[in-house]
């Protein structure tokens, strides 16, 4: 997480490439997986926002748009 304000913070995708299932209610993704047949990074275009509930359990509030290269 990036820029943790109290309650609320931003998150961005850290990792290789992956099953693009992995990505289902955490990302958007901003070109066609499909169409980059030999992808080998994914870059974080815009970051997500997430927010901590009374149980301190992190939420994501709005998904993070990531790029396949």
């Amino acid at each position: 997480m990036i820029d943790i304000e109290n309650d609320k913070a931003k998150f961005e995708y850290c990792g290789g490439v992956v099953n693009t299932d992995f990505f289902e209610d955490i990302c958007t993704f901003e070109n066609n997986p499909a169409e980059v047949p030999n992808k080998t990074k994914i870059i974080t275009t815009v970051p997500g926002i997430v927010r901590r509930d009374n149980n301190n359990v992190w939420n994501i509030e709005e998904r993070a748009k990531i790029k396949f290269l």
